[in-house]
Parts: structure tokens; C-alpha cells; sequence
């Protein structure tokens, strides 16, 4: 008898110190999982695993998982998800969140439990409603990148503007961003800008790329396609975002991201909570950290991405901020995206139909 109470008692011990652990301070969630959408922006998956996973892991006792594919498509599972989301972060493109937020697809940040926001410039927090609902978390832009090997050997002067795409020397090794991606958009209205309309009015727009078909190699529509052909020397210049440059440079290809002289059109990256989502309280220490000057710092130099925390800069080396394709004197052009998001599908479709490579 004595040693079956013994046996009980221990057993008691036992489910205690487990239970103890469970319900540890500072790990509530021990060996749950935590989902977030992650952009295809290069290193965006590794540099996050690296920093933000393991400190949510100390602090709550969750094990990061991670989604990656575009904004488009994230807003589509989102919606997919609605009733019961299984993610609970979406890291977008700053235009596609601020649209998908104004459809209820997010819920509200407090900007109490980010402490990191106080080094962040005001203009990255976007309001919806009155709250709260996006981010800014990098700041880019949209331009050129072209081969500097290609260039160099044939002699040929480096782009500084948006219509060198129609040089004669470039012909058929040119390629433009789709109207899927955010950075297509952006080629779109600058080109409506550049030729007269705006964002409102993408005639002019359509008329003049029209005119750069016979030029052109290929329509890309992801970064990682873009990458290939210009790796393979079938393409030598091309429209797409800020931080291909310094991905590919990373990788040990020639390449240069400009921002022409017209200016780069300017287009962040954001993050927000998803509305239903669970685990709110890990959603905002991760963005937190996304905010933090050390993440911020890493990004920046992995990634080619602009801080928005101020004290990120302190973190980087004179090289390190010199090799930043977006810096402090950098021409960037704000596109409305409300009109942009609104016309989007419409301009799609019509891209179909009259750009085609």
C-alpha cells in the first residue's frame, strides 16, 4: 500500500513539474506553431528564420512556419481562410495590404504593443477606418536592372532613363514586368505619368508599350524568372524592384538596379495581423521585430530593402548603406494606389488582349 502511494505521489510530482513547464511564464504556447505569409523577396525567408523565429520561440514557445508566394496570391487564401485563417501574419507589398485591409481582411495593430514604432517615421503607419491596419516595413522602388557584364563588353553607356528600354542597342534583350506583379503596376502608371495621363487615365500608358513590343525578349512576371534569363545573357535590361540588384549581386552576378532619372516609382514593403487570426499577441511581437533596427539592419543588407527605423542605419557600415539601391537622395515618384488597386483586374485583362509577347 505504502508503495503504491509512493508511486502515486510521484506520479502527482511528475504531472506537476509538466504542467509547471506548459504553463511557464513567457512560453503559453509551448510547441504550438505560428503561420505567416512571407513575400518571395530574396533572403526574406532565411533572414527571418534566422532572427524573428528563435526569439518567438524563447518568448512564447512557438515554432515559426512560414508560406511563401506573391501578395495576390496571399490576399486569395486569405479570403479562402476567412472563417477559421490558419496564418496569421501577411507580409505584402504595401499597396496589396492596404487594399485587402480596406476589405476587412485584416485586424487592428496597437501600436502599444510595438515598442520598435517609436524609431519609425509616422508615414508607415497606414489607418483604416481609424485604425491601424498596415505597416510599412521596407521601403523600394520600382526602375531599372540591367547586365553590367553585357554592357561593359559591348561598349555599350549604361541606362539612366525609362525609355532606354527602346534603345536600338538593347533590341530583343529587353524585358518588362506583367500587370500580376505589384512592380508591373508600377511600370504601368509611371509610364501613364511619363506620357501624359496618370494613374487614373493608363491610355498614353498602353499606347507607348504597345510601340516597345517588337523590342522586346520576354514578359516576366516573377523575380526568380527575371533571374534566370538575365544569368542565361538572354536579357540585359529590365524593369523590376529595387532589391533584385543587391540579390543578384549576392549570388555574384553583374547586375545594377537604377532608379532613372524620371525617378523609381515608389512602392513599400508592408505587414499586417489577419483579422480572426490566432495568436494575436505572437502576431504583434513579430511585427515588432520586423520593426527592430537589427532586423531591419539585415534586410537591408541581405535583401536590399530601405529602413524604415531610423536606428537601423546605425547598424549598417558606410559600405553597407552606400551598396542600398534606395538611398537618401533617391528620386522615388508616390503613385496613387487607391486608383491603382481599384482599376487593377481591368487593367489586367486589357493587358492580355493588347500586350502580348
Amino acid at each position: 500500500m505504502r508503495r503504491a502511494i509512493t508511486v502515486l505521489a510521484v506520479a502527482a510530482i511528475v504531472l506537476s513539474s509538466l504542467t509547471a513547464i506548459r504553463a511557464a511564464p513567457g512560453r503559453p504556447y509551448e510547441g504550438r506553431t505560428f503561420s505567416v505569409f512571407v513575400g518571395i523577396s530574396p533572403l526574406a525567408r532565411e533572414d527571418t528564420a534566422a532572427y524573428i523565429a528563435p526569439r518567438l520561440k524563447e518568448k512564447w514557445g512557438v515554432d515559426l512556419s512560414f508560406e511563401l508566394m506573391g501578395s495576390t496570391a496571399m490576399v486569395e487564401k486569405i479570403i479562402v481562410q476567412r472563417a477559421n485563417p490558419r496564418v496569421s501574419v501577411a507580409n505584402w507589398d504595401e499597396p496589396v495590404g492596404i487594399d485587402a485591409c480596406a476589405k476587412g481582411l485584416c485586424a487592428n495593430i496597437d501600436l502599444n504593443k510595438i515598442p520598435n514604432i517609436k524609431d519609425v517615421n509616422p508615414i508607415a503607419i497606414h489607418k483604416i477606418d481609424g485604425n491601424v491596419r498596415v505597416l510599412t516595413a521596407s521601403i523600394g522602388g520600382v526602375g531599372l536592372i540591367y547586365n553590367r557584364y553585357e554592357f561593359g563588353r559591348r561598349g555599350l553607356k549604361p541606362p539612366t532613363s525609362w525609355y532606354d528600354l527602346w534603345r536600338d542597342d538593347v533590341r530583343g534583350r529587353v524585358s518588362v514586368t506583367a500587370l500580376e506583379s505589384t512592380w508591373g503596376l508600377s511600370m504601368l502608371a509611371m509610364f501613364a505619368k511619363l506620357e501624359g495621363g496618370r494613374e487614373t487615365n493608363v491610355e498614353p500608358a498602353f499606347a507607348k508599350l504597345k510601340t516597345l513590343l517588337p523590342r522586346i525578349h520576354t514578359i516576366h512576371t516573377w523575380s526568380s524568372e527575371l533571374a534566370k534569363l538575365m544569368q542565361l545573357g538572354e536579357v540585359w535590361l529590365s524593369t523590376t524592384g529595387a532589391n533584385m540588384g543587391p540579390a543578384l549581386q549576392a549570388q555574384g552576378f553583374p547586375a545594377e538596379w537604377i532608379a532613372p532619372k524620371e525617378g523609381a516609382a515608389a512602392i513599400g514593403g508592408g505587414t499586417s495581423i489577419i483579422a480572426n487570426a490566432p495568436l494575436q499577441d505572437v502576431a504583434h511581437d513579430y511585427l515588432n521585430l520586423v520593426l527592430s533596427p537589427e532586423f531591419q539592419a539585415l534586410r537591408a543588407r541581405n535583401g536590399g530593402l530601405g529602413p524604415v527605423n531610423r536606428a537601423a542605419f546605425a547598424k549598417l557600415t558606410e559600405k553597407e548603406k552606400q551598396a542600398l539601391p534606395i538611398k537618401p537622395l533617391t528620386k522615388l515618384v508616390p503613385l496613387d494606389w487607391a486608383s491603382i488597386m481599384r482599376d487593377r483586374q481591368g487593367w489586367i485583362e486589357r493587358w492580355h488582349r493588347e500586350i502580348r509577347k
